[in-house]
């Protein structure tokens, strides 16, 4: 081999390992990086996961008795603290509430709502339905879960709602008190 044809494959050997260089870089270098961004995404979701079952079994360890219940319970129905809550979630959450309606008036078992034979005594139940409009499904939302999250114990039975420029709802809870 003269000078001239070594020099044609040192040349050729060269852009041949570039080439691979290039490729490794471009294409297997890629694929590398992605492999460890899903090993770290798998890590994350499994310590996630780890963490919401040792949530969820906490919550199942936890017993919910009456007893907790019967904390959130008034001794009497109390409708001006009823309206008073309803009021106080609509001016929070700017919903308009254009009418109350008292549904029903009931006493219940304890055996009937918690499914406890050994319970003999009773609550009083009123089903309210409250009608309005919110300016928008985020409002009428925000004011469901200020009316839920009160001390209170109260139950939404059912809820319908339109949407067009406002959002125009009908709803139904019920609220509870101790006749004790």
């Amino acid at each position: 081999m003269n000078k001239a044809s070594k020099r044609i494959v040192l040349i050729w050997l060269l852009l041949l390992m570039g080439s691979i260089a290039m490729f490794y870089y471009f294409y297997i270098h890629q694929l590398e990086r992605e492999v460890s961004e899903i090993e770290s995404d798998i890590t994350f979701e499994e310590q996630r996961e780890a963490l919401f079952s040792e949530a969820i079994s906490e919550m199942e360890q936890e017993e919910i008795t009456i007893d907790t219940y019967r904390l959130k319970l008034p001794s009497e129905l109390e409708e001006d603290v009823i309206m008073r809550l309803i009021n106080e979630a609509s001016s929070e959450t700017n919903t308009t509430v254009q009418s109350y309606q008292y549904e029903d008036s009931q006493v219940l078992s304890i055996d009937d709502i918690f499914n406890q034979s050994d319970q003999t005594e009773e609550l009083e139940v009123l089903v309210m339905q409250i009608n309005g409009y919110s300016q928008s499904y985020n409002h009428l939302e925000d004011f469901i879960e200020s009316l839920e999250n009160h001390e209170r114990l109260l139950q939404i039975e059912q809820l319908q709602f339109q949407q067009s420029d406002d959002v125009r709802f009908q709803l139904s809870f019920s609220v509870y008190a101790d006749s004790m």
